[in-house]
């Protein structure tokens, strides 16, 4: 996760993807940000049915995130942009 995060900063989308979608397979609950990460990526490529999966399955294990509603309300614009 934290490699993907890394790669990130550094603007290697697709490595970074890679990295961030390794993490989040290993479905251990301490790579929650994996599926925030993600979720940014995948709206940047509008890929928007599964950014607001990856922004619900981050909200699922950390319920009490900061910015929750914010979250939910990105997650629910995203699906409207659905065909």
């Amino acid at each position: 996760m934290y490699l993907g995060m890394a790669l990130l900063r550094q603007r290697k989308y697709p490595e970074a993807q890679a990295e961030l979608e390794a993490a989040v397979s290993s479905h251990n609950p301490e790579t929650a940000m994996a599926h925030r990460y993600l979720a940014g990526l995948y709206s940047q490529n509008q890929e928007y049915k599964r950014a607001a999966d990856e922004v619900d399955t981050f909200l699922s294990l950390n319920p009490k995130a900061a910015d929750a509603e914010k979250l939910r309300s990105l997650a629910k614009d995203w699906r409207s942009k659905q065909p």
